[in-house]
């Protein structure tokens, strides 16, 4: 299994990671305080910004707002919409199902 990784990363800054380890192309959102795990589930939880790389807890990391994701190993179908996933930091094809989810 390949791991994803982020190439052509545009608008990239620096963020505290919150407090779940990410791994590089998860889609992340800002409470306020630091990034956590974006969740289509919650509406105050919509993707903001995507990890580069994976980071711990607490570590000051390199976010970018548009990249171009790369996972081997993805079921994906190339130039197809993707959406962010009800499971946090993932995305998927599937449009989210769940009548409070964001689409």
């Amino acid at each position: 299994m390949a791991d994803p990784y982020v190439r052509q990363a545009r608008n990239v800054f620096t963020g505290t990671i919150g407090s779940t380890d990410v791994g590089a192309g998860d889609a992340l959102y800002f409470d306020g305080t630091d990034w956590e795990l974006a969740d289509a589930s919650l509406h105050t939880t919509f993707a903001e910004a995507f990890a580069t790389h994976s980071f711990k807890i607490g570590e000051t990391g390199t976010l970018c707002t548009s990249c171009i994701i790369v996972d081997t190993d993805a079921p994906y179908t190339q130039g197809a919409s993707l959406y962010l996933s009800e499971t946090a930091g993932a995305i998927t094809a599937t449009i989210p199902t769940t009548n409070a989810a964001v689409r």
